[in-house]
């Protein structure tokens, strides 16, 4: 049986009986059975009542392709080669390279309800329920990739909190950026953004951009995060279409993603500035030797960090930011 099928029956939070469901989608009890507890392990909060009956918590915006085809701009809608929505993957990361691997090139897509083997920054694990939050990844050709992959980073991030403004969500004027490539609403994170680069040697280089934003957290998701987290949800926002988020951050991003190829990273800095989080701020920089600590003042053209530490003023082009309490000495 297919689990997308139940998935849709179920999105919109009614009591389904069991019976009910077994005959509509051509199954077994044992068969639904095993898929309804497939999404209870996916992070999905279902309910049984003593009639038989089976129910969500609250209902679902499932992702529809058509729909955010139809939302794109003309021009992202006709340079798109490819695009895959799927119920369950490992990595919508991991499903762009793939795709790459095997000789394809060109703009694509790869939308996901949930990722088994979600990753972040640094090898971490996301986080994220069934169809809840946004999980996407896009391969993208770029020239001289190696050359522009930190700006990608930082504009990436600008394009995700223009595109959640443009839909007028509560809580977005708190929405803040974090050197390379977070998303911060107040003090939490929102989204975080994954780059990998994908050279060939008969076709042009790809990044893949992988996004992670959070929509709608359960209850007690937060335990599961090693940094402070927020989600869109919490702030009033009880009903977010997930299609118009991708549409809104997809059409910010192939704007601003073209701006940065013809003009550089440099028309974006005061963009940056006036959204950093940790602009004055005093932080440890790891990833890169030894921890630097010091005290942000700013990015250069490229996208670098620019930091001021008891040894003057150093240029980091690479690592991960932290608050830090620590005195300079």
């Amino acid at each position: 049986m297919d689990l997308k099928k139940l998935l849709e029956r179920l999105s919109d939070g009614c009591w389904h009986s069991l019976s009910e469901l077994v005959w509509e989608l051509g199954t077994d009890i044992g068969s639904l059975s095993d898929l309804l507890r497939e999404l209870q392990s996916y992070g999905l909060e279902l309910t049984a009542d003593a009639e038989g009956s089976v129910s969500l918590s609250s209902r679902l915006s499932l992702l529809a392709d058509e729909e955010i085809l139809a939302g794109l701009t003309p021009v992202l809608r006709s340079s798109l080669v490819h695009i895959e929505l799927a119920p369950v993957v490992d990595s919508t990361n991991t499903r762009a390279m793939e795709w790459l691997r095997v000789g394809n090139s060109g703009r694509a897509l790869f939308l996901a309800e949930w990722q088994h083997s979600g990753r972040g920054r640094r090898g971490r694990s996301w986080v994220s329920p069934i169809a809840q939050n946004l999980i996407m990844s896009l391969a993208w050709p770029v020239d001289e990739a190696g050359r522009m992959l930190q700006g990608i980073s930082l504009v990436v991030a600008l394009s995700l909190v223009e595109g959640l403004r443009s839909m007028k969500l509560h809580g977005t004027d708190l929405l803040r950026v974090k050197w390379p490539n977070d998303v911060w609403l107040g003090e939490a994170k929102l989204a975080g953004i994954l780059l990998e680069l994908y050279k060939s040697q008969s076709a042009r280089d790809h990044v893949v951009i992988g996004i992670g934003l959070n929509v709608q957290l359960p209850s007690g998701a937060l335990a599961d995060f090693d940094q402070a987290a927020i989600d869109l949800c919490s702030q009033g926002n009880p009903q977010i279409d997930r299609n118009q988020l991708v549409i809104a951050v997809l059409n910010s991003l192939e704007l601003n993603l073209e701006k940065l190829r013809v003009e550089g990273f440099g028309c974006f800095r005061e963009q940056w500035l006036e959204l950093d989080a940790f602009r004055n701020r005093q932080v440890k920089v790891v990833g890169h030797g030894q921890p630097i600590v010091g005290v942000v003042s700013g990015i250069s053209d490229s996208g670098a960090l620019i930091l001021q530490t008891l040894e003057g003023e150093q240029v980091i082009g690479g690592g991960e930011i932290a608050p830090s309490v620590r005195p300079l000495s």
